[in-house]
């Protein structure tokens, strides 16, 4: 049941990404093909903001099963298309769960980018940081700084975690919930 549940998590997101990218690129009667993507109007310190989130489902779509070289192609493809479309950032969601979804020496690597439990043998973050300087966008971080995990058992939290280090030394530093595990 676990297994169908986060299965058809993960095709609602793919699904969602999809849909998101190929609405915002349809240039029909909207735009004719001779006329260039308008621009996005600059705020009164001159900078805009026309962002693309990649959040932690999203990447594990990107990331899992897949080699750098086939990550890094697929992705430079994708990237490239958005910033055709007129997007100037791109946000990659490093920290979902109290995990890295990059090479950390803090953080345990995040199970959104393990495949059959081992972590990938290149750093995502890395690449999409190269690959989204190629396609023009700016890179930005968004991390969940209080969100440990979704599940209320602290005991299937990653022993190397700081949240469980932070557990086994004062287990008040952490808020257990329902809706799971927070840093206090």
């Amino acid at each position: 049941m676990l297994r169908t549940v986060f299965f058809m998590k993960r095709m609602i997101a793919l699904l969602t990404l999809t849909v998101f990218l190929l609405s915002g690129c349809y240039s029909g009667d909207l735009i004719s093909e001779e006329e260039p993507v308008p621009e996005t109007p600059l705020s009164e310190n001159g900078f805009s903001f026309k962002g693309v989130w990649f959040s932690y489902w999203d990447i594990n779509e990107l990331v899992c099963g897949r080699s750098e070289a086939e990550y890094r192609a697929f992705l430079l493809e994708k990237l490239t298309e958005i910033s055709n479309c007129g997007f100037t950032d791109a946000v990659y969601h490093a920290r979902a769960f109290c995990d890295a979804l990059y090479f950390s020496e803090v953080f345990p690597a995040s199970a959104y980018i393990k495949t059959d439990g081992k972590p990938p043998g290149f750093d995502p973050l890395s690449v999409f940081s190269e690959c989204a300087k190629q396609s023009g966008l700016r890179l930005h971080i968004w991390v969940n700084p209080y969100r440990v995990s979704s599940s209320a058992d602290v005991e299937k939290l990653d022993k190397s975690s700081p949240a469980y280090k932070l557990y086994e030394n004062d287990a008040s530093a952490l808020i257990v919930c329902k809706s799971g595990i927070y840093l206090d």
